[in-house]
């Protein structure tokens, strides 16, 4: 969302959205929202100027993320600046499928260089979306280095939806071997990695 602001205090939040039916006849959609737990530099810098406080003062020292159960498959949601905390992006290794990231940022390259860490250490999904305006969206998931992409976009003019398909049994299965073997799909799980977890997912 664009912020949010409130008695000078500026709140940045990420929504997800996650849309149900009630006795399966009535569309419905249950909202959470949280505010970002680090505001990148530049943003800090911008809000100083019109005399603004970011939101997240509130929280400190203390942090929140949600973890998300959702039509059977476990992720979290990250907004930007958030993923250059490493202690903050390993808060879920071996408890979710899917990372999405929400970017607004030109420097498509050092999130680059952040997902393609993600998606080894945390051995899941990786989902990046930044606005048109840059480029860098894309989908990477753990196996080896050629066919990790799964879709990349650099940018454009046009609005539009990109699609592809993750497998998710495919990778909570190999997640789930007592001995992955050097011919398994997927690359092998990162050290501490615990393949229990997949039983409570």
């Amino acid at each position: 969302m664009e912020h949010w602001v409130a008695n000078d205090v500026a709140y940045n939040i990420i929504i997800e959205a996650l849309p149900f039916k009630i006795s399966g006849i009535y569309k419905s959609c249950f909202v959470a929202a949280r505010v970002k737990n680090h505001y990148a530099p530049a943003e800090l810098e911008m809000l100083e100027s019109i005399r603004l406080k970011p939101g997240n003062l509130s929280l400190k020292p203390s942090f929140l993320y949600h973890k998300v159960s959702w039509r059977g498959v476990s992720f979290a949601t990250y907004n930007c600046f958030e993923l250059s905390d490493i202690t903050h992006r390993v808060l879920f290794k071996s408890e979710i499928d899917l990372l999405f990231a929400c970017v607004w940022n030109k420097d498509t390259n050092y999130y680059q260089h952040i997902f393609e860490s993600t998606v080894r250490d945390l051995h899941c999904y990786t989902v990046n979306a930044n606005t048109s305006q840059y480029g860098g969206s894309c989908v990477l998931r753990p196996t080896k280095t050629d066919s990790k992409v799964m879709l990349y976009v650099k940018g454009g003019e046009n609005t539009c939806v990109l699609t592809t398909n993750l497998d998710i049994k495919k990778l909570r299965d190999f997640q789930y071997k007592s001995k992955p073997s050097s011919k398994d799909y997927f690359k092998h799980l990162p050290p501490g990695y615990d393949s229990e977890s997949i039983l409570s997912r």
